[in-house]
């Protein structure tokens, strides 16, 4: 028997990627490999629904790989566990659409798939779908089916081609520095393609100058955020997504930070965060080391400043500091929580903190949406809801996942609604953390007669 490592996506045993070859069969084994159903979130120290004192947790972005293959593995052994313009990156029209391979047998599903820092395996399609939603496939990643003579990027393939980021403005505006676009972040892969596939269909969405939906098995809740992506340094952007601009005191500032290398070198860089308490920890995850024409997503908490009122966290490169180049409000975007600075590379995000009679009004519309969830189980005498697809959620895991999509910014929009009474509202955000976790499109639906 042959044991090669090839590839780590972090320190320890449970990330390593593994060719095992003994005389009857060859096997990779590689814990990163995403699963379409049934994902299950492994609260981590670097995870979770509260990165704790702004620690990081990130997809993507691997170290390069000790040894690669030369040939296919005959099999992959999976493990539960979050984990110049190339074609169809912008430069031309790409696939728009494909359909989602479920449970196929045989090589009808089956892709063999070749990365930079990815060893030769094949995989099932789903699999290289839920690869590509985590940023592990790269835009210049090839796909072929077995027994196909030669090799096609998987961004082409109408089959992924949407499950990648669309990066539409280096085809309109490749100088731009500071572009609009569409974000969904979920800890679904199945509500992610879905997403995916609904953004890649409407011609509203291919007009803007990105869009990605991103399968971040660690993020708490799922979320859509208009958003902005800022070029840091040449060829390499950052897209801030806030998980919610309004926080009670003594909370934390989430913030998604999706990093594109959009260039056919490989770069590694470092963002500098000021006006608010950063650990070492926080620091050493704010860097950034991607391959050519690749992307991921990081996660970092910050704590929320103590006082009530709008606060400020400034965003800049190492360099800049190392210049002693000062951050200067120009205006607020129409974002509503980022300001860019033009020509220092830096942005700010802008968060408010609630007063405590606020923050306690916040607390009691909480507490009063999930008494008003609950009862819809013991009002249908249900202990489970039906998804789209027939699959029954457990009332606990209903509950706890409802829970931590109630963040204070939600509240607060919900609470501002004049057009709902309260009951109503509540019902609008159970409604609303259905759909998006579990393709559920009414309440109805979810508690169906029997």
């Amino acid at each position: 028997m042959r044991i090669t490592p090839l590839a780590a996506d972090s320190l320890g045993a449970r990330s390593m990627a593994t060719l095992v070859e003994t005389p009857d069969v060859t096997i990779l084994i590689d814990p990163g490999v995403p699963h379409l159903h049934g994902q299950r979130r492994v609260d981590r120290a670097h995870g979770g629904a509260r990165v704790p004192q702004g620690e990081a947790t990130s997809l993507g972005g691997l170290r390069p790989p000790v040894a690669a293959p030369s040939e296919p593995a005959e099999g992959t052994i999976k493990v539960r566990r979050p984990h110049p313009l190339p074609p169809g990156v912008g430069g031309e029209e790409r696939p728009r659409e494909g359909p989602v391979v479920e449970g196929a047998e045989g090589h009808e599903g089956i892709w063999e798939v070749n990365d930079v820092d990815i060893p030769l395996a094949r995989l099932p399609a789903e699999h290289v779908l839920g690869l590509a939603c985590q940023g592990r496939l790269g835009f210049h990643s090839q796909v072929r089916r077995p027994g196909e003579p030669t090799w096609t990027r998987a961004i082409q393939r109408p089959e992924f081609g949407y499950g990648f980021p669309h990066l539409n403005w280096l085809r309109t505006n490749p100088k731009a520095e500071e572009v609009a676009g569409v974000a969904v972040v979920s800890p679904d892969l199945g509500r992610t393609l879905y997403f995916a596939r609904k953004a890649a269909s409407n011609p509203e969405v291919g007009k803007l100058g990105f869009w990605f939906a991103a399968h971040v098995p660690w993020a708490a809740a799922p979320l859509r955020r208009n958003a902005r992506l800022f070029q840091m340094w040449y060829g390499f952007y950052l897209a801030p997504i806030v998980e919610s601009a309004i926080v009670k005191p003594g909370g934390w500032v989430n913030v998604y930070m999706a990093a594109f290398n959009a260039t056919d070198k490989p770069q590694q860089h470092a963002v500098v965060a000021t006006d608010t308490a950063v650990s070492v920890e926080a620091e050493r995850n704010l860097m950034f080391a991607l391959g050519p024409w690749k992307w991921t997503v990081q996660g970092v908490s910050f704590p929320a400043d103590p006082s009530p009122g709008w606060h400020q966290i400034g965003f800049h490169s190492a360099s800049a500091e190392a210049r002693g180049a000062t951050a200067l409000a120009v205006g607020v975007l129409t974002l509503g929580s980022l300001i860019y600075v033009p020509g220092i590379k830096s942005f700010v995000l802008q968060y408010g903190v609630l007063t405590p009679e606020n923050a306690k009004t916040v607390t009691t519309w909480e507490a009063d949406a999930m008494d008003a969830a609950a009862r819809h189980f013991s009002d249908h005498g249900a202990d489970s809801i039906v998804t789209a697809k027939g699959e029954r959620v457990p009332k606990e895991v209903v509950l706890k996942g409802f829970g931590k999509y109630l963040v204070p910014g939600r509240v607060v929009k919900a609470i501002e609604d004049k057009e709902r009474k309260p009951e109503e509202s509540m019902d609008h955000l159970l409604a609303a953390f259905l759909f998006d976790s579990f393709g559920v499109t009414s309440l109805d639906k979810a508690f169906p007669v029997t």
